[in-house]
């Protein structure tokens, strides 16, 4: 009763957080896909879906592998602060990496050098990858104390751009009005450390660092790899056609599909130290928990991915305006992503991972990658973001394909 309780809590507040990640930006984009041209409003996007990118090398797996130790010493303030020194410490270096060659990048690139101004400000917003550990908070099941602070930012930001931005030459101003939110956002993170968990930073030892590399490793290696099919695929589609204007009829569509993973994603991350500790103290009774709760969110996440699914011709014109109706077919597409993604993230996620069998995943994950690049190349030149769709979708049912046909192998399942 007691697990179920911290559960729903937690959920809650992870709910209200993916919530503000998404529904806040969902506010905005029907006045700025109307009042930006499609070109200008895909060069926001796409600078958007390289930062995408970067944040998850910049996370290097963190967010489940410290979340997994710290969910194992959440009574060990000296370790806590060990691994959150450690990790910090990382993901900052990285940051730095990361942004001068983006920078570079993006500067010597022709097609997208004009507007290098709006690039770099976008990139400059993983700094709120760094210094905002969320995983430390998941990890602990005390997701309330960034909840709040995570919905004002958001909704500052919302406020900004609803004052700045009136016509189609204020698109350089957005990248400003969404970094200064988060550097507020930062600092009082750092008081809630300090104050509400009595954790401060300090220099770590080459020991720590190293320890915390290896343990995030596979699953940071998974990640990037499997990147390129589920997170990545704006900027792919832009690498692949140039066309901005293409991106921007892609990503509407994948802005709906990651606001309901965002949705579903919030119980995932509540689940996950539960998950972590059924399995390492029985691991039959945490299998059959796991079971239950894949049928539940299966079920559930179908029936929504129906129900948007008819209602997609309406939908786009109201959210986007008439301009984006190559949409539809996309997210008529894309709407089922959601439902496989449930059932893939409790076979990998919260099963895989907490029994420490993630040395699969970088095959997994490449192998996958291997066929969404073949996949793409044939069907994007040919179907533009129609054939992107059609690429990620195969890719995530093979995903859980070979999850499935794993846990079965090794008896887990």
């Amino acid at each position: 009763m007691k697990r179920q309780s911290k559960l729903t809590s937690n959920f809650i507040a992870m709910l209200i957080l993916q919530l503000s990640n998404y529904v806040f930006p969902f506010i905005t984009i029907p006045y700025l896909t109307r009042v930006l041209s499609v070109e200008h409003y895909g060069v926001i996007l796409f600078a958007l879906a390289i930062t995408s990118y970067l944040g998850l090398i910049c996370d290097y797996g963190f967010g489940m592998s410290a979340t997994r130790e710290v969910s194992l010493n959440r009574d060990s303030p000296v370790l806590l602060a060990r691994i959150l020194s450690s990790v910090t410490c990382i993901k900052f270096v990285l940051f730095i990496c990361l942004f001068v060659i983006a920078s570079v990048y993006i500067l010597y690139m022709p097609h997208y050098r004009h507007d290098y101004v709006i690039y770099a400000l976008t990139f400059l917003g993983l700094i709120y990858n760094v210094f905002f550990p969320s995983w430390l908070f998941q990890g602990l099941e005390q997701m309330r104390y960034i909840t709040f602070l995570n919905v004002v930012t958001r909704g500052v930001s919302v406020l900004l751009i609803f004052a700045c931005i009136h016509q189609d030459k204020n698109y350089v101003w957005l990248p400003l009005l969404n970094l200064v939110p988060l550097l507020i956002g930062i600092a009082y993170i750092q008081y809630l450390l300090l104050h509400k968990l009595h954790l401060s930073y300090h220099l770590p030892s080459w020991g720590d660092i190293c320890q915390q590399l290896k343990r995030g490793w596979h699953i940071f290696l998974s990640t990037l790899i499997g990147s390129f099919y589920a997170t990545s695929n704006s900027f792919m589609l832009g690498v692949f056609t140039h066309n901005v204007t293409y991106v921007a009829y892609y990503a509407n569509a994948e802005k709906i599909i990651i606001a309901l993973n965002s949705v579903y994603g919030a119980f995932f991350a509540a689940l996950f130290p539960q998950a972590v500790k059924l399995l390492q103290e029985d691991c039959k009774n945490g299998i059959r928990y796991i079971k239950t709760k894949l049928w539940q969110s299966a079920g559930i996440s179908l029936l929504i991915s129906l129900i948007i699914y008819f209602l997609t011709p309406w939908l786009v014109p109201i959210l986007f305006g008439e301009k984006y109706l190559p949409t539809i077919a996309v997210l008529r597409i894309l709407i089922f992503i959601p439902v496989i993604i449930c059932i893939s993230n409790l076979l990998v996620i919260q099963t895989i991972i907490p029994l420490k069998r993630e040395r699969i995943l970088p095959a997994l994950y490449g192998a996958s990658s291997l066929l969404y690049l073949l996949i793409a190349y044939y069907l994007v030149p040919k179907f533009a973001y129609v054939g992107m769709a059609l690429s990620v979708l195969s890719v995530e049912l093979f995903v859980i394909l070979v999850a499935y046909l794993y846990l079965k192998q090794q008896k887990i399942f």
